[in-house]
């Protein structure tokens, strides 16, 4: 197959996710332990940090489509983005037409969701899973994996291309049940037999951003960091206890929706920028198409640049169906609670931990009836969308139809 050529100002693209990395728990966050996150904090001060981003949808799946795709996910439990035929035209497919090679790594196993499947929608040409790396991978949980096993096949693949590439590296260690690799497990018993949950979880984070710095100094050593937009962003965060909530899926405090997210890239962006405003991880496609000059439409994409100025207002979602729907509009972030029938408003800005909702505000019923009508305009039925698809690519083949 003919490969069209690219343009020599065509930067590379990688986009480094780290799985339930909350805002708070990272040294981004003003009051946060410099030991959180080292390295990400010094990516940061090389180049743009959005401090209000948040996740559309706190779960992976759901995230990395709102991420990769500047749309809205089908905002419900049943995971319909894999559909063969679901509409979709992403950042990879746009990339990969411009002469990008394009490839997804994760170290976490690559049936969970059906991932390949995933991918292969949004454009990817490569995809490699736990199964795919070096050597086998301990099992991390009932999905996850080690790492630090992600950065030799990455570095790898980047060092092989002869035109600019685009790759997305996906952590998973920092997911429940938060089990510890060899490596960090062997850290952690130094300081105590049996570390909490809570403590499992702070050491993962800091052994993601570990992870990171291998991964970044290699790429620096291989490529031109001119012509290279690095991106580093959470999913979606995690809560350990407060407000009552654990884990992230149905989670609409901001210990889950808000995440860290840079960008470095010294040809294009100067160091010490500052992203104003509430922002979604809804902006990070239209931003890089944006850095890399591929032309596109806004109205086509429910993200803005995060060049530009924040849009009025951006919506989020619970996993599970119908658990809640929000908006966050500057300092006011507003919260239906559909099978509650009932609805919460914070201000941010006076109450950034959100300790003091007013609860059913009759000033905001009506705008609690928007929420619910703009949600209803964001779920879907499988009518008419298709799952036959048997070959995914390389080693990922179904053997059954609907697998």
């Amino acid at each position: 197959r003919s490969t069209p050529s690219s343009r020599p100002d065509w930067p590379n693209i990688v986009v480094f996710v780290i799985e339930a990395a909350g805002y708070h728990s990272s040294s981004l966050a003003p009051g946060a332990s410099p030991h959180a996150t080292p390295f990400l904090a010094r990516l940061g001060r090389r180049g743009m940090v959005a401090h209000q981003m948040r996740a559309v949808l706190p779960h992976t799946t759901k995230s990395l489509f709102s991420m990769l795709c500047g749309r809205y996910p089908a905002l419900q439990h049943e995971i319909l983005e894999t559909a063969d035929d679901y509409p979709m035209r992403c950042l990879p497919a746009i990339l990969r037409e411009r002469g990008y090679a394009t490839a997804f790594f994760q170290a976490a196993s690559g049936s969970f969701e059906s991932r390949p499947r995933l991918v292969a929608n949004m454009g990817f040409e490569h995809f490699a899973g736990r199964e795919d790396l070096d050597r086998a991978a301990e099992e991390l949980g009932f999905l996850g994996g080690d790492d630090l096993l992600l950065v030799e096949p990455a570095i790898r693949w980047i060092a092989a291309q002869k035109r600019p590439f685009f790759a997305v590296l996906l952590t998973s260690a920092t997911h429940h049940p938060y089990a510890m690799p060899p490596w960090i497990a062997k850290i952690a018993g130094r300081h105590a037999p049996d570390p909490g949950a809570n403590t499992r979880y702070a050491m993962l984070l800091r052994g993601a951003d570990a992870v990171l710095e291998r991964f970044t100094r290699n790429l620096e050593a291989r490529v031109e960091m001119e012509r290279t937009v690095l991106v580093v962003s959470g999913d979606h965060g995690e809560a350990f206890g407060r407000h009552g909530r654990w884990q992230h899926d149905n989670v609409f405090f901001d210990e889950v929706l808000r995440v860290p997210f840079a960008i470095v890239a010294p040809g294009r962006l100067g160091a010490g920028r500052r992203v104003e405003g509430a922002r979604s991880l809804l902006d990070l496609m239209p931003t890089l198409l944006e850095l890399a000059g591929v032309a596109f439409e806004p109205r086509a994409l429910d993200g803005r640049t995060l060049l530009g100025p924040a849009p009025p207002v951006h919506h989020f979602a619970c996993w599970y169906d119908n658990a809640c729907v929000g908006r966050v509009r500057g300092a006011d972030k507003l919260v239906l609670l559909p099978v509650a029938r009932s609805w919460v408003s914070f201000d941010l800005l006076a109450d950034p931990a959100e300790e003091t909702p007013a609860v059913e505000p009759a000033d905001r019923a009506g705008e609690a009836v928007a929420l619910r009508q703009w949600y209803d305009a964001h779920r879907y039925t499988a009518n008419g969308l298709s799952w036959t698809r048997r070959t995914l690519f390389g080693s990922w083949i179904c053997s059954r139809g609907n697998t």
